[in-house]
């Protein structure tokens, strides 16, 4: 029986001594509640300022004011190789063209070239600087009824002409038979000049 006690006393002891040393550990670890790893509340003040919101891209002489929407059709009969027409921009404006479409249809298996062009200064050839836009065509579709070919050209550009500027617009074929249409479709705005 002494056996017995001896067991169940040492047994005993061996729990407790586990649970006061559980309990030391967890009494020993920082205790630690969340009210204290709160701030205080403090004010916060918000000051609203005004935006200013403006055009980035374009200069401030340049915000849209007229939008400017012109076709122009060049026709080439038989036995013209490079028809032409222009455009000018109104005195006092200054055209913003944004983007150009090209349609041109000519005979089956002709080649065709268009663009178009100006002179940046008093408009002279001598003078100033010669920009010219062309276009790379792709072909669209046969009009085997008419005998022809069509070809389109898309660009969206940002080009600035001046006031009094003449833009040539020019289509070249190798070839003289049959007829060359070419249309220009030009969009963008018009600027008052100060």
């Amino acid at each position: 029986m002494k056996i017995k006690s001896y067991v169940k006393i040492k047994s005993l002891m061996s729990t407790a001594g586990f649970v006061i040393l559980v309990g030391a550990f967890i009494l020993a670890q920082p205790f630690v509640s969340h009210s204290q790893n709160q701030v205080p509340p403090t004010r916060v003040e918000v000051i609203n300022t005004p935006l200013e919101i403006r055009n980035v891209e374009a200069p401030p002489c340049c915000v849209p004011k007229n939008p400017f929407r012109k076709v122009v059709h060049l026709v080439a009969e038989a036995a013209e190789t490079a028809p032409f027409s222009h455009l000018d921009v109104p005195v006092g404006k200054r055209l913003v063209i944004e983007n150009v479409s090209v349609f041109a249809r000519v005979p089956h298996s002709q080649q065709v070239l268009v663009w178009f062009q100006f002179y940046i200064g008093d408009g002279s050839i001598g003078d100033g600087t010669f920009f010219r836009q062309d276009f790379p065509l792709t072909f669209q579709i046969y009009e085997g009824s008419l005998y022809r070919d069509a070809f389109v050209a898309s660009q969206q550009i940002r080009l600035y002409v001046d006031s009094g500027t003449r833009i040539q617009f020019f289509g070249l074929r190798k070839w003289t038979g049959g007829t060359l249409e070419v249309d220009f479709s030009i969009s963008g705005f018009l600027v008052d000049l100060p």
